[in-house]
């Protein structure tokens, strides 16, 4: 059985978790996630690995045994929104006391998905998701977990340290060098409450009625994207959902060039371990930050502006200033 939770954010359902999984002393996570991540394991003492870019479970197993952590969970991340197979789960659980799909970037299920398989999945409906309504966060448990009524006095002050936390990865990142993580434990910053959710069937009614808006907008900003730009950027066309990406060998040029026009896109998500200082291969996810790309195709944009983006992007490919990146990561 699977106990449904709603909470403000879903850092604040797997902060939950982690805490009540207090037999797990190992987590496994992917090189390229959002900070918080692996910010949240060092905050509650946690051994921290990580694994390369991927849904293929032979690159964790490997991992694995070369590691060989007693003791430990694994959070299987939902890259781009595209889910990870029932069958590769199903492969690793055996390895772990526990299995956390992270599915932020996934459309939100207000159902239980049936091939669902993980100790716990979590949607987030936060900002930047699929669907965006600037807070919340669902999960599905297969035990009972309770979101306590948030530890911290002030809201306001909790989202600030979230923002400067995420500024001083930024500037970590920008750097190039290794974070000094002793900040993370210092101050709460963990919204870890669910005040915001208090009608959660007003809240499932909005999320099914912006994610039926997102479905056809996406795809209608898509195939804006796909028509101008054409096919030599393109990069996974099942990774298209949540952002449409490019592939490219010079993506500041791309970037620069959206900016001085007035439009803007993204460059999610970094190698997070070699800023953490975790030692192992992650050639994927090196490939991944040197060369993609997301161009916005939310209803936050119209199509005017996704065919503002594609008319720049395609002038910069037919100029030369920009061409496809030789190498691509496995997906």
């Amino acid at each position: 059985m699977n106990h449904p939770i709603l909470a403000n954010r879903a850092l604040g359902i797997l902060s939950a978790y982690i805490d009540q999984r207090t037999d797990i002393t190992t987590w496994f996570i992917p090189s390229n996630v959002c900070f918080s991540l692996p910010f949240l394991m060092i905050s509650k003492n946690k051994h921290l690995e990580m694994f390369d870019f991927g849904f293929s479970s032979e690159i964790i197993l490997k991992k694995i045994e070369e590691q060989k952590q007693p003791n430990t969970g694994i959070v299987l991340v939902n890259h781009f929104g595209v889910s990870w197979t029932q069958e590769e789960v199903q492969s690793l659980s055996p390895y772990f006391n526990s299995v956390i799909i992270d599915a932020c970037l996934s459309p939100p299920e207000t159902h239980l998905p049936k091939s669902c398989n993980s100790d716990l999945l979590i949607f987030s409906t936060g900002k930047g998701k699929f669907v965006d309504l600037g807070y919340g966060a669902i999960g599905y448990c297969k035990v009972p977990l309770t979101i306590q009524p948030s530890s911290h006095p002030s809201q306001i002050e909790i989202h600030r340290r979230y923002e400067w936390l995420e500024s001083f990865w930024k500037m970590a990142l920008a750097g190039g060098s290794v974070v000094d993580y002793s900040e993370v434990r210092k101050l709460p910053w963990i919204d870890d409450g669910a005040e915001k959710l208090t009608n959660g069937e007003s809240y499932f009614s909005q999320v099914v009625q912006q994610s039926s808006l997102e479905w056809n907008h996406r795809n209608t900003l898509n195939e804006i994207y796909q028509a101008i730009i054409g096919p030599d950027l393109a990069w996974n066309s099942k990774a298209n959902l949540w952002r449409y990406h490019l592939w490219v060998d010079k993506p500041e040029i791309v970037i620069n060039a959206l900016f001085d026009n007035g439009l803007f896109a993204s460059r999610h998500y970094p190698n997070g371990a070699k800023r953490l200082g975790v030692n192992g291969s992650f050639e994927s996810a090196e490939l991944l930050e040197n060369h993609i790309i997301n161009l916005f195709n939310s209803t936050q944009v119209n199509s005017d502006f996704a065919e503002k983006c594609s008319q720049v992007v395609s002038r910069l490919l037919s100029s030369g200033k920009v061409k496809p990146a030789s190498r691509k990561p496995i997906f």
